[in-house]
């Protein structure tokens, strides 16, 4: 990201705008106009997008940013993982396609993400049930290995409103995970 100041000028936004679409403290933004510090990697990969995004790409994104998500667009996006307990911090991310309640990624090493979401407008929240498919011999950053036959992780999950970043705690086998899902952009045709 070049340029926030600029950015936002082109997107016409103030910088209390755009704090108070991305749920963060007006001194957040503050100090990444500044570079007092960097905005998190899925802010600035979305600010990124936005920078160099068509026209009614920008417009949509802002007017979404404005009016709140109703449920997830589908689209490409990040999956980002961390086991929090972890004594590196472990952490690993895969790309996810949404489209029309279905998900489907893979990660680097060979693991497949498939299964379901569904939004309730009721409770304002995205319900995801997933199967993650870990190679044979695999590792999760769970700390365990997939043996010969690989191994199979159910995971459900629910993320409130989607921003350019959506967040949840989930727990794995008994251990506790942070996930969150980053749009990156509309499925190619």
């Amino acid at each position: 990201m070049s340029d926030l100041k600029y950015l936002l000028s082109r997107l016409g936004l103030k910088q209390a705008k755009l704090a108070r679409m991305l749920g963060v403290d007006p001194n957040c933004v503050d100090d990444w106009i500044t570079t007092k510090s960097a905005p998190p990697d899925p802010v600035a990969d979305f600010l990124r997008y936005l920078e160099q995004a068509e026209p009614e790409i920008i417009t949509k994104e802002v007017g979404l940013l404005r009016t709140g998500y109703a449920a997830f667009d589908d689209g490409v996006y990040c999956l980002s993982y961390r086991n929090p307990a972890g004594s590196n911090g472990e952490s690993s991310e895969l790309l996810a396609v949404l489209r029309s309640g279905s998900m489907l990624g893979s990660d680097r090493w060979g693991g497949v993400l498939s299964g379901t979401y569904r939004y309730l407008p009721a409770l304002r929240i995205t319900q995801f049930n997933v199967s993650m498919q870990v190679p044979p011999d695999g590792e999760t950053i769970l700390g365990f290995t997939a043996g010969d036959g690989g191994a199979m992780l159910e995971i459900s999950t629910e993320f409130e409103r989607p921003r350019p970043v959506s967040s949840a705690l989930v727990e794995i086998s008994g251990r506790m995970i942070d996930l969150h899902l980053t749009y990156l952009g509309p499925v190619p045709n």
